[in-house]
């Protein structure tokens, strides 16, 4: 027996092509198609990237883990590049931006997105609060040119700090994901070690792949980290002494 879904429907080639004519938006001025048909399927549009929660997770007390899987117009992204997510909060539609934190490589099409919440920050705490899987949110197309340099180099050094891992974690993942035989060293800064997001991750990352080390600085607990305190060369040093030794003129680019 076959079962027809709204969702069916709206996701089949020809439904989509009758519904993204210009009879169809014609008929249907001055609202347009969208407005009708996700009435069926909140996550279809004739243009706009739409994407539906299906996973929430609090890793840290200030965060929250969105796995969302995007319609058909979504055309993928770049380790490292982000997207602007909007929702409605208290009527009027928020946007801001994050950057997945999978490896572009995932292979069921979902994108994850970790948002660290701002106590003054509208769109991190409604996330926080109301994320729930079955949420639809819209996203733009990935963005930014924050991205491996191809033909990667073989030596890679990434920094991030709080909720920069993200972009970052994208890149390690990605890299892990194609075979990546290069030497990585991954510095990151958190103010104490229940801050840091990944953390579990982090540490089989580096448990599984020998090129890969993790370097953690706290700046609030220094006891719990490696490094202590804020970047700087003596970090540098610790972490990578191939990056600290270059000389400014001949510094090999950094990721």
């Amino acid at each position: 027996m076959v079962q027809f879904t709204p969702q069916a429907i709206t996701s089949s080639r020809f439904a989509r092509s009758v519904l993204s004519s210009k009879a169809m938006a014609v008929a249907t001025t001055p609202h347009g198609i969208d407005r009708f048909v996700e009435l069926l399927d909140p996550l279809w549009s004739s243009t706009d990237v739409r994407a539906a929660v299906t996973a929430v997770e609090h890793t840290t007390p200030d965060s929250v883990t969105l796995t969302l899987r995007p319609n058909t117009n979504w055309r993928g992204f770049t380790a490292g590049q982000f997207v602007r997510l909007s929702v409605v909060v208290d009527g009027v539609r928020r946007t801001r931006c994050y950057s997945p934190a999978n490896s572009q490589f995932r292979g069921d099409g979902q994108i994850e997105l970790t948002v660290k919440v701002d106590p003054n920050g509208l769109v991190s705490q409604h996330l926080r609060d109301n994320a729930r899987p079955g949420t639809v949110v819209h996203l733009s197309q990935a963005l930014g040119e924050f991205t491996l340099p191809l033909p990667h180099p073989r030596r890679i050094l990434l920094i991030s700090g709080g909720s920069g891992i993200t972009p970052v974690m994208s890149m390690l993942r990605t890299l892990c994901d194609k075979a990546y035989n290069g030497r990585i060293t991954f510095l990151h800064y958190a103010n104490a070690a229940d801050d840091l997001i990944y953390r579990a991750e982090l540490d089989a990352l580096q448990a599984t792949y020998p090129s890969v080390r993790i370097v953690r600085a706290f700046t609030d607990n220094p006891e719990s980290g490696q490094l202590s305190g804020f970047f700087s060369r003596q970090h540098l040093l610790a972490a990578d002494p191939h990056y600290a030794r270059l000389r400014p003129s001949s510094a090999a680019p950094c990721r």
